[in-house]
């Protein structure tokens, strides 16, 4: 039997279902009690070959405009290794298949990191609230994974879907659940780290016509049921223009949209993921209710 600490075993558990981790996310998620023994854990970790870590160095998207913004080191994301996979499967008794972890080593992320932490961070905070209703699971989709379960698909991420004209779209996140009713619900979010209101619209215009050209994202993630799209901005402001914007788009005119569309800040998303989503008409809902 492999000796891990307790720590060392909720941080391998911690990484099997989110596939990339900062400390900082391990601290939010009560893996580990501080920033810095959960640094130290990750060293040990490593040293073993049973994690590793991709850094990235690059200048958060609000200092890009400052000419004298300097590239800053972020926090490592933390990933396991096929060796500390495999270990963790036959510890636990977890089909490999289920668990999230890269099948190549990489040490850097030079484009997506804000984006992927972003994104991260409301997989963590969708989970928690999960947790706090006692809401069931069914399956959650990411753009940066393809588990060895989505063999069948050609595309490498499993949020990917191919379209007729021979496009293909990609949500950040889809998550499927059943609420305590057993009631089955999907949602599938965007998450932009300052975008220009044009393209929220031009991407969320996009989203909701793959939605009625195939039922194949809700398919996938083993929920048939009619997703809602839920969109996450940076602060206030941002959310307000995109839903503007959106407004005026003629395609956007229809009821059924109006509710389908839901908007929120990504901080307060990170901080409960359930409350605070405002749709078209700015009526604000917590999603168990919908």
């Amino acid at each position: 039997m492999i000796q891990i600490s307790p720590l060392g075993e909720r941080i391998l558990f911690a990484l099997s279902r989110y596939k990339y981790l900062t400390p900082s996310h391990l601290v939010k998620l009560g893996v580990s009690p501080s920033i810095e023994s959960t640094r130290r854990e990750l060293r040990k970790l490593k040293d073993r070959g049973f994690t590793w870590r991709l850094a990235s160095s690059s200048v958060p998207p609000n200092l890009k405009a400052n000419l004298v913004a300097k590239r800053v080191r972020n926090e490592d994301l933390n990933y396991l290794t096929e060796k500390g996979a495999k270990i963790f499967a036959e510890e636990t008794r977890i089909d490999l298949r289920d668990l999230r972890y890269p099948k190549r080593i990489k040490t850097t992320l030079s484009n997506d990191y804000f984006h992927r932490v972003s994104s991260i961070s409301v997989h963590i905070a969708y989970r928690q609230w999960l947790d706090r209703h006692d809401f069931e699971p069914v399956d959650e989709l990411l753009y940066y994974d393809k588990r060895a379960k989505f063999k069948s698909l050609k595309s490498t991420i499993e949020t990917r879907v191919e379209l007729k004209d021979g496009g293909s779209k990609t949500p950040d996140l889809i998550f499927g659940y059943e609420n305590a009713k057993g009631q089955g619900r999907v949602f599938v979010v965007e998450v932009y780290n300052g975008a220009r209101t044009k393209y929220i619209e031009e991407q969320t215009q996009e989203m909701l016509e793959v939605l009625q050209e195939t039922t194949e994202l809700s398919d996938r993630v083993g929920v048939k049921k009619l997703p809602r799209v839920l969109i996450t901005c940076e602060d206030e402001g941002r959310v307000a223009r995109a839903v503007e914007r959106i407004k005026q788009n003629s395609f956007f005119d229809f009821d059924r949209i109006g509710q389908m569309l839901l908007f929120n800040t990504a901080p307060d998303v990170w901080d409960d993921f359930g409350s605070g989503w405002v749709n078209l008409f700015g009526e604000v809902s917590k999603l168990e209710d919908l």
